[in-house]
């Protein structure tokens, strides 16, 4: 959804980034076409420091010109007025629903969603960013141990998000 806006993939993100921090991109190719992102995530981090890494990562995913909200994501406030849940880390569903004057009441990360359930049933506008938030490395889940701890067998996300989500209509976005 947010490709459009002029946001890069997962892919383009990953493989920029490698090359900014280390100049080379070949050890991750392999891991993106496998659909291995978190490995890719593992072996830059191997490169550089979280910090480099973190600063990289928040200024690929800047997103400040609401005149770029272009294409499908412009319908997402009116089919799904109360309730996404996403995947992508950018800000463009935040700056989307509050141009159309439907701000999220609520904006969680994976690390909150034990606080769905009591929002949820107030019937709050909630968006529930899965993967945290570019701007706030502690709240991403983008490594391999970031994603055992978020949806693992004993991750807090995994246990609380199935049965919370499924009791109102949602949009996921990826």
């Amino acid at each position: 959804m947010s490709v459009p806006t002029g946001l890069p993939t997962w892919w383009n993100l990953l493989t920029s980034i490698a090359d900014q921090v280390s100049g080379e991109t070949a050890s991750i190719e392999p891991l993106l076409r496998d659909g291995k992102f978190e490995a890719a995530v593992d072996a830059i981090l191997a490169k550089t420091n979280k910090n480099l890494f973190n600063e990289k990562l928040e200024h690929l995913l800047r997103f400040d010109n609401s005149s770029e909200l272009v294409g499908a994501v412009r319908l997402l406030p009116i089919l799904f007025p109360e309730l996404v849940v996403s995947s992508n880390l950018d800000a463009v569903l935040e700056r989307l629903y509050e141009i159309s004057g439907t701000p999220f009441e609520n904006i969680l990360t994976g690390a909150d969603i034990s606080s769905f359930r009591k929002l949820n049933a107030k019937g709050d506008r909630i968006l529930l960013k899965l993967h945290g938030d570019h701007q706030k490395p502690s709240t991403r889940v983008l490594s391999c141990a970031e994603y055992d701890g978020a949806y693992g067998e004993k991750g807090v996300a995994r246990r609380s998000s199935a049965t919370s989500i499924a009791t109102r209509p949602c949009c996921f976005s990826m």
